[in-house]
């Protein structure tokens, strides 16, 4: 496993927010890991360690109190949104920032991404730390027009 930062998790999350809920309670019922109860204090609380992260209690939830905080993507999706926005990179000169945490520590993702948009002609940037092996860093600098640290 790639060591991640310690406010990141390296899978997707569910973020409930409190404030947001109007205990319709839609979520418990189609939840079908029962990871949402309500108390005998009329108090919603979600457990994490049951959720399966199926996304139902996300599509059921009208008020936005239950949503994605992440999405894994494949380089080709995250490709096919960079493009989204073309025609702007082309005029303006802009392109494309990989940031993080440390995106190194998903060097081979990033470098797919990279080779990809580089070949399209857009511009790439890597905001980095660089606080990854030195042959990390070389691997990518041959696709990187510029580097903020």
């Amino acid at each position: 496993m790639v060591p991640q930062p310690e406010s990141n998790s390296p899978r997707e999350e569910i973020q409930y927010f409190k404030s947001k809920c109007a205990l319709c309670l839609k979520c418990i019922e189609v939840c079908p890991e029962e990871a949402f109860t309500l108390t005998l204090d009329g108090i919603k609380e979600f457990d994490r360690s049951k959720c399966t992260l199926c996304g139902e209690c996300v599509k059921n939830c009208m008020y936005d109190a239950l949503v994605f905080v992440s999405k894994s993507m494949s380089p080709e999706e995250v490709v096919r949104v960079v493009l989204q926005d073309e025609d702007y990179y082309r005029n303006s000169g802009g392109g494309l920032t990989i940031s993080g945490g440390e995106p190194l520590l998903q060097k081979k993702f990033v470098m797919e991404i990279f080779q990809r948009t580089k070949s399209l002609g857009i511009h790439n940037a890597i905001d980095t730390a660089a606080n990854v092996r030195w042959e990390d860093l070389q691997d990518v600098l041959p696709l990187v027009e510029f580097w903020c640290c």
